[in-house]
């Protein structure tokens, strides 16, 4: 789908007293739901790749947003999709990115994407 966009920089969490928690990210994936080989991604496999896919890998939460957007292909072709986007605030941990990383592929795999975009930014984050 689209390229890797990786920007991780120093970020600090606090809890609600304002106790550190160390590094907090905020990671952003977009799957964009056209299949190169036709037809789009229903919402039932959509919602099936949520709750077999996602959920068990984030059960602490996420958000999940509607989109459209627009890209460029490896072939110069531009597209234009209904787009998903995942957004986890989560620790910047090696464990966490591998969670991603594992997604991202997984979705790949399911649907011939070419890629998923993940865009990751430090935040300041308080539960």
């Amino acid at each position: 789908m689209l390229a890797i966009v990786l920007a991780v920089l120093p970020a600090c969490s606090t809890t609600g007293t304002g106790s550190p928690r160390g590094k907090m990210v905020m990671s952003e994936l977009y799957f964009g739901l056209s299949k190169p080989s036709g037809g789009t991604v229903s919402p039932r496999e959509w919602e099936h790749f949520v709750e077999h896919e996602i959920a068990p890998r984030f059960p602490d939460g996420l958000t999940l947003i509607d989109g459209t957007g627009r890209w460029r292909t490896q072939n110069g072709v531009t597209v234009r999709e209904n787009t998903k986007i995942l957004r986890i605030v989560h620790p910047a941990t090696a464990d966490q990115h591998a969670r991603i990383d594992a997604l991202r592929k997984r979705y790949m795999e399911l649907f011939g994407q070419e890629l998923v975009l993940e865009v990751v930014t430090p935040v300041h984050a308080v539960f």
